[in-house]
């Protein structure tokens, strides 16, 4: 388990007491396309050309697996077939004396369909784009260079790319190597 501690606008860790008060996680979904790509979305209220891979909150009483399975089937309308688990991020988000954890579950899984579709509305996901695994560190970079309110976002959200770009890619260079 990785653990980040992140500094934190008040403002920021108001609002994100209030949205992760109910929920124990959240699952970070790495879809991987036929083509190996990998799925990122956007929403209607993110800044214009903010993309990132979905994530779901998980709900109380319900398995980090359960929960894939759900968020997956709501934000793109796909089944999916976990390949494997590559790890949990624990965060301490802190403002000044007050802070909050959360945990990140994050999954490496195939989906079984063709198009995404978001199934849920409520989602407000407007637009869906893949990448090859190698771009998730500029995706990641991206995200930690969001100014003025996305900033504290852009960098919660960041951390997960470079953990699955060191993942994926370390596992990639090891296979290379061995071709060698």
């Amino acid at each position: 388990m990785e653990e980040y501690k992140i500094e934190i606008g008040e403002g920021q860790l108001r609002e994100w007491l209030e949205t992760f008060r109910d929920k124990p996680g959240e699952v970070v979904m790495v879809i991987l396309r036929p083509g190996g790509k990998v799925l990122l979305i956007t929403k209607d209220f993110y800044p214009p050309g903010a993309y990132r891979m979905p994530t779901g909150g998980m709900h109380h009483r319900e398995t980090p697996e359960e929960a894939l399975v759900r968020e997956a089937k709501e934000e793109t309308g796909f089944r999916v077939n976990i390949e494997r688990n590559l790890g949990t991020i624990h965060w301490v988000f802190r403002s000044g004396d007050r802070g909050i954890e959360y945990y990140s579950h994050v999954f490496l899984i195939s989906e079984i369909a063709d198009e995404p579709i978001a199934e849920d509305e409520h989602e407000r996901i407007t637009g869906f784009r893949e990448v090859d695994i190698r771009e998730l560190g500029s995706i990641a970079e991206e995200l930690r260079n969001l100014t003025g309110r996305w900033h504290d976002w852009g960098v919660f959200r960041a951390i997960p790319h470079e953990v699955v770009y060191r993942e994926l890619c370390k596992s990639d260079e090891a296979t290379d190597a061995d071709r060698s």
